[in-house]
């Protein structure tokens, strides 16, 4: 696999596509995890899988969440709220904290709803949900991926905080 696959962080929607085993998400992220260590993605978004999850009654069957994480930048989200904001084009919070994370922490943005995350200026964004015909020539190969185990859960990383060496690795599943 080339090492030329960009780090990303996913939206909630992606890592929900994950964990129903969605069969393109799937593929696409076994194509990452063969790159990199970990799935990474936001607080934000182990809050709204949880609540998801909590509000099913699916509680026992939400993974758990480990991993070296980020911490999501409180005053940059709160800047393109407000050039949001100002060209009226606002749009949720979640998604909003989400994207200044991405941004703060230079990673490209994996979504489903683009028309939301195309408002900020400087977002790097992809879509897991649609299959492309080419990944790279020979890296990606649907046919090797689907001899590949499922995801191993002990590698989807949250982010929180970084500057904390204590902070990773950590198990973030304590409320289970």
């Amino acid at each position: 696999m080339s090492q030329s696959l960009p780090a990303v962080l996913l939206d909630t929607d992606i890592l929900s596509a994950v964990m129903r085993q969605h069969p393109v998400a799937l593929a696409r992220a076994r194509a990452y995890l063969a790159v990199h260590q970990r799935l990474t993605f936001s607080i934000i978004t182990r809050y709204e899988i949880r609540r998801g999850l909590h509000r099913r009654a699916q509680r026992r069957n939400c993974p758990p969440l480990i991993g070296s994480v980020a911490s999501v930048p409180f005053c940059r989200a709160a800047t393109i709220s407000a050039d949001l904001y100002q060209r009226g084009v606002l749009i949720g919070d979640a998604d909003i904290l989400i994207a200044a994370t991405g941004l703060e922490h230079g990673l490209l943005v994996v979504i489903n709803n683009k028309s939301h995350y195309q408002r900020i200026a400087g977002i790097q964004l992809e879509n897991w949900l649609v299959e492309l015909a080419v990944l790279s020539n020979t890296a990606f190969q649907p046919a090797r991926c689907a001899l590949l185990a499922l995801p191993d859960w002990r590698r989807v990383g949250v982010m929180t905080d970084l500057s904390n060496p204590y902070s990773r690795n950590d198990r973030l599943n304590a409320d289970r």
